[in-house]
């Protein structure tokens, strides 16, 4: 991972993350640099790790509720939701090509896990 810095308009070098991914997605809460779910190697994720810029140390959280990749992820305040993404329909067989489309969840900060969201339907 790298840094920009504006003031002295350097790129600087951070600390690794725990987990190798791609296609996971980024999102900020309470300060922290969270990132979820992607994959590698054929295998999709359900993990979240949260990079601390205080202590400059990446923590392994708690997993999502579906391994997935191609989501997107919003952190609001203590809040971090995640929309979306793709997981295969068959969790015994990676290579599989039939994906299915992952429901939304956010982190309950107080329970320190992931819930669902329920779906809302859309106004017209």
């Amino acid at each position: 991972m790298e840094v920009f810095d504006p003031h002295c308009s350097v790129w600087r070098t951070r600390p690794k993350m725990t987990t190798v991914r791609k296609f996971g997605c980024c999102a900020t809460r309470k300060r922290d640099c969270m990132l979820l779910g992607g994959g590698s190697y054929g295998k999709m994720y359900d993990s979240l790790e949260s990079y601390d810029p205080k202590t400059q140390q990446w923590t392994t959280v708690c997993p999502l509720k579906e391994r997935r990749f191609g989501t997107v992820a919003c952190g609001i305040g203590q809040e971090l939701y995640v929309f979306g993404g793709v997981r295969n329909r068959d969790a015994d067989n990676p290579e599989s090509s039939q994906v299915t489309i992952c429901k939304s969840e956010f982190f309950h900060d107080e329970l320190k896990r992931f819930a669902k969201m329920s779906h809302m339907a859309i106004l017209e």
